[in-house]
């Protein structure tokens, strides 16, 4: 079921499948929202839960017991239960069940939120663990942006605009999608990035120590998408590889996929956010349109 956010200058729809953001129109009709065409991807903006990314050869184990893990975990396959408070606010939440019991031993309550205040569109994540055992998770974002929003230009007359660069680090994958142990440095000049479609031959582009905000844009144009993620250690870049592809993901990450060669132990897995029994955490990040 989809489900409608709207003020004077933009109309957000989500749908309770995955608590997955349809669409982004401005007051004009644009939309920025990649709209899922199969030909590319045929998803829009999946929310990812409990794993970021995949695991080797789709496998984990915790204590001495062996689990199978999709790809970016199974939040996006569940229906939540929607609570919509007005016009600018809705809640979507998930409780363990037995489908995610088989996949992920933990009892647990995860809530997305989205709230639309002017020109921005708040998105937040609260897990709380109602386990007795220390929960152990990864979340982030994946919502994917048309490059150009509206058709106007060329997908090459845009660019990535971070606030600093100083320090960032890209995390490099196999050709699986796997962690490797190399992270060299990542720089760009005056902190841009100009995008082409070659940039994502090897798949995702995923950043450490990127700043926490980064600005989809174009000289030519009046309209942009900024994307803020202070709650997210990693912000990752992704269209489908070796293609046109006419859309950009711009994914915050909270935890990284699983090594290569390595079947993870889930209690040692690189990355993953430990919470204690009875506590919350909530992970936030935005996007601006502007035009």
């Amino acid at each position: 079921m989809l489900y409608t956010l709207q003020n004077d200058r933009l109309t957000v729809t989500v749908r309770d499948k995955g608590a997955e953001l349809f669409g982004i129109t401005d007051n004009a009709g644009t939309q920025y929202l990649w709209q899922g065409d199969p030909a590319y991807w045929p998803d829009r903006a999946i929310n990812l839960f409990p794993f970021v990314g995949r695991v080797f050869e789709q496998v984990y184990t915790h204590e001495g017991r062996t689990f199978r893990a999709g790809t970016h975990g199974f939040l996006r396959n569940e229906t939540l239960t929607a609570k919509q408070t007005d016009r600018t606010e809705i809640s979507f939440s998930l409780a363990d069940n037995e489908r995610t019991r088989a996949q992920y031993p933990f009892a647990f309550r995860l809530t997305v939120d989205y709230r639309l205040v002017g020109s921005t569109l708040a998105v937040s994540y609260t897990v709380e663990n109602t386990d007795p055992h220390t929960l152990i998770f990864g979340i982030g974002g994946h919502p994917g942006f048309n490059v150009p929003p509206g058709g106007e230009g060329r997908f090459e007359d845009w660019y990535l605009q971070f606030e600093n660069l100083t320090g960032a680090k890209q995390i490099l994958f196999s050709p699986t999608a796997l962690l490797t142990d190399e992270a060299p440095p990542f720089a760009a000049k005056n902190d841009r990035l100009p995008l082409r479609h070659a940039l994502f031959d090897n798949d995702a582009i995923v950043l450490k120590n990127a700043g926490a905000a980064v600005t989809l844009a174009s000289d030519a144009s009046k309209k942009s998408i900024r994307v803020t993620y202070p709650d997210f250690p990693y912000i990752g870049f992704w269209h489908t590889n070796k293609t046109d592809a006419p859309f950009v993901c711009i994914e915050p990450w909270a935890s990284l996929p699983g090594r290569q060669g390595v079947t993870e132990d889930l209690s040692s897995k690189p990355e993953m956010t430990h919470l204690a029994p009875g506590k919350t955490k909530t992970f936030a990040f935005t996007v601006e349109i502007g035009f």
